[in-house]
C-alpha cells in the first residue's frame, strides 16, 4: 500500500480480548488494555498490552503498519497525557494486531484517559492519519497505578521515615474518641532517639478535661513508666499532684513527704512567756498534725519537756501548746526552762 493511499483507506480499531475456548468478544471501539502481572519475584512494570482489528477496504488487513498512540484526558479536545508512543513494523495479519504501550506509571492517576491512534502503511515515511473517534481506556491498565502506594506525592514513603516532619497532624474534634485502639499485646508503644516519645498537650487554659485518662479494669498498671539512666527519671510533674485512693511508694521517696500547711519559722519565747500564733488554716482541727520542736544557745535542735512536764531535780524544761482553733494556736514557755534559749517552733499539717 502506497503512502498516498492512506486517506482512502477506511480503517476501523477493533479492540479484542481473548477467553479460554471463545472467539473475539469486543467489537468496534471498545477498548481492551490488558496488564499481564509479572512473577511475584519481579514488579510487573507500567507496560499493558493493546490489542485491536484493522481493516481496508472492509476486509480485514494484512501486511505492516505503523502506529502512533497519545493518550488524553478528555475524548475530544482536552490536553495530552505524556509523550507519544510510536509502534513500526507492526505486522497485521487477518486484520488482527497487538502492541504493547507504556505511557508511565504518572499517566494513570484515577481519572478518565482517551487513546487517539494514528496509522500509516508501514512502507511509508509520511503523516500518520488520525482515527476518529478517540478510544476510551478501560480501568484494566489502572492496575498499574497501585505501584505508587509505597509513594507520596510521588516522593516514596521511605524518604518520609526519619524525617522532620509531623506524620500525624490531623485533629480530631468531636464527642467520640480522637483515638482508639484494642490489642491482646502492646496496644500503643512510641519511641524516639532524639525528643520526646509521646507529648499530650492541653492548650486551652479554660479547659477542665483531663489532658490524659489512664485506667484498667484487670490486674495490670493503667500507666508504668521506667527509666534506666544513671540519673533516672521515670516520671516528673511540676506542679500540684492529687490522689484518689492508696499511694504505695516501693523504694526510697526522695523528697516525697508534704511541706507543712503552716510553719511559725524560729521564734524567741522567754522563759514563762505565752504567745499566740495566727495560722488561719480554717477547716477541722481533728485534721491537723502539730510538731514542735525548740533548739539551745547553741542552735542544737532538742524535744526536751515538749508535749509534757519532764523534772529533773524540780526543774522544768521545754515549752508546750495549748488553746488550738482553726485560726490560731498558743505556745507557752515553761518559767523555769533553759534548753530552748534559741528558739522555738510549730508546724502544722492538714491531713485530709
Amino acid at each position: 500500500m502506497k503512502a498516498k493511499d492512506i486517506s482512502l483507506i477506511l480503517v476501523v480499531v477493533v479492540l479484542v480480548a481473548f477467553t479460554p475456548n471463545s472467539p473475539i468478544s469486543v467489537l468496534a471501539r471498545d477498548v481492551l488494555a490488558d496488564a499481564r502481572p509479572a512473577p511475584l519475584a519481579s514488579p510487573v512494570g507500567t507496560a499493558f498490552t493493546y490489542q485491536g482489528q484493522l481493516t481496508d477496504a472492509g476486509v480485514p488487513a494484512d501486511g505492516v503498519y505503523d502506529f502512533q498512540f497519545t493518550l488524553w484526558d478528555a475524548e475530544t479536545f482536552g490536553s495530552q497525557i505524556g509523550s507519544p508512543v510510536t509502534r513500526g513494523d507492526v505486522v497485521v495479519a487477518s486484520g488482527v494486531f497487538a502492541v504493547e504501550l507504556d505511557f508511565g506509571a504518572s499517566a494513570f492517576a484515577g481519572e478518565a484517559r482517551w487513546l487517539e491512534i494514528g496509522v500509516r502503511p508501514g512502507d511509508s515515511s509520511g503523516s500518520y492519519t488520525t482515527l476518529d473517534p478517540r478510544q476510551k481506556v478501560m480501568p484494566t491498565p489502572y492496575a498499574i497505578h497501585s505501584l505508587d502506594a509505597d509513594t507520596i506525592d510521588g516522593a516514596h514513603a521511605a524518604s518520609f521515615a526519619g524525617s522532620s516532619h509531623d506524620h500525624m497532624t490531623e485533629i480530631w474534634t468531636g464527642t467520640g474518641a480522637g483515638l482508639g485502639i484494642n490489642s491482646g499485646d502492646t496496644a500503643l508503644a512510641a519511641s524516639s532517639s532524639a525528643a520526646s516519645a509521646g507529648a499530650f498537650e492541653n492548650p486551652e487554659a479554660a479547659n477542665s478535661a483531663s489532658t490524659l485518662t489512664t485506667w484498667t479494669a484487670g490486674t495490670g498498671w493503667a500507666l508504668e513508666a521506667g527509666s534506666t539512666a544513671a540519673d533516672p527519671k521515670a516520671g516528673q510533674f511540676t506542679g500540684d499532684v492529687e490522689i484518689s485512693g492508696d499511694l504505695n511508694v516501693d523504694g526510697a521517696a526522695s523528697g516525697f513527704f508534704p511541706r507543712p500547711a503552716y510553719d511559725s519559722g524560729w521564734y524567741a519565747l522567754g522563759a514563762g512567756g505565752d504567745h499566740v500564733f495566727v495560722h488561719d488554716l480554717g477547716g477541722e482541727i481533728d485534721s491537723y498534725l502539730v510538731d514542735m520542736t525548740c533548739k539551745d544557745a547553741f542552735s542544737k535542735i532538742l524535744n526536751t519537756g515538749i508535749g509534757g512536764d519532764v523534772w529533773d531535780g524540780g526543774q522544768a524544761f521545754g515549752f508546750y501548746y495549748h488553746d488550738l482553733t482553726s485560726t490560731v494556736i498558743k505556745a507557752f514557755r515553761r518559767v523555769n526552762d533553759t534548753v530552748c534559749d534559741g528558739g522555738v517552733r510549730i508546724r502544722i499539717w492538714v491531713i485530709n
